[in-house]
């Protein structure tokens, strides 16, 4: 696919988490990503993009009446099984480019070991989980409908804080555009990216828990993001407090569980 050239300025993308791994983007399209959600999608999406094959990140895609679906080849077959049409499937791999969404490498939670630890915590997943894709969203200020004002809300964690906006310095004619990565559910995403906003997949694990937090902070502080969405924290039995992220990051960590529009 030809990429789309990106027009630097200023810019905002209001964001909603719907619960597990699943996100919602108004900007310059309409955008769902890993749909299996607790609270309803706004009607008229353009796109939904799956990070693998896993129920707790497609589980509804056949609810949703409207949107091209994009993943991995493989992925596609399973979405198809779930009664998705044919016409709305189309096969994604790292490099692909669709109008602001660039396709990259995926790290999520796949295959034999994967499937073994969570029969081991007694989760056994329906579908396979085929291969993983992560999705960078890079918003074209000149055709975004949201892009003035912010949305308040206490979404911003912080010991003493909640409740702040969630603004951050205006981007005009600086030639850099705001950019958005969801990277699944694994604890590692594409290097070479730096999103302003990153999703981080935040969970506890039964053994080396310690080691694995460590490894996510350090994730974070890689990428550089402004702000940190945690994703994946309330699916049994690997829940965990988003609170907990806010004395290890030094992004801000917002839960978007209304929406909430980044500048």
């Amino acid at each position: 696919m030809a990429q789309l050239p990106i027009i630097k300025g200023a810019l905002s993308m209001k964001v909603r988490w719907l619960g597990h791994s699943c996100i919602e983007i108004i900007g310059q399209n309409h955008i769902l990503i890993d749909p299996d959600y607790l609270r309803e999608p706004l009607p008229d999406i353009d796109y939904i993009f799956i990070t693998h094959g896993h129920e707790d990140h497609l589980g509804k895609v056949a609810e949703i009446q409207a949107g091209a679906v994009l993943a991995a080849k493989d992925v596609c077959e399973i979405t198809r099984g779930q009664e998705v049409p044919m016409r709305r499937l189309f096969a994604v791999e790292p490099g692909d480019v669709v109008e602001n969404v660039r396709v990259l490498v995926g790290y999520s939670s796949v295959g034999l070991l994967s499937e073994l630890w969570a029969r081991l915590r007694g989760r056994r997943h329906e579908f396979a989980g085929g291969t993983p894709l992560s999705f960078l969203v890079e918003d074209d200020p000149s055709t975004c409908p949201w892009s003035s004002g912010t949305c308040p809300g206490p979404f911003v964690l912080g010991p003493k804080d909640q409740g702040r906006q969630v603004q951050g310095p205006r981007t005009e004619g600086s030639g850099h555009g705001l950019s958005f990565l969801h990277p699944g559910d694994g604890h590692k995403a594409p290097q070479g990216v730096n999103p302003d906003i990153f999703c981080l997949p935040y969970r506890h694990v039964a053994w080396r828990d310690e080691w694995y937090q460590r490894q996510l902070t350090a994730l974070v502080e890689s990428l550089h993001p402004r702000y940190v969405i945690p994703i994946h924290h309330d699916i049994p039995p690997w829940q965990a407090d988003p609170q907990e992220l806010v004395e290890r990051v030094s992004a801000q960590v917002v839960v978007p569980t209304e929406w909430v529009e980044f500048t």
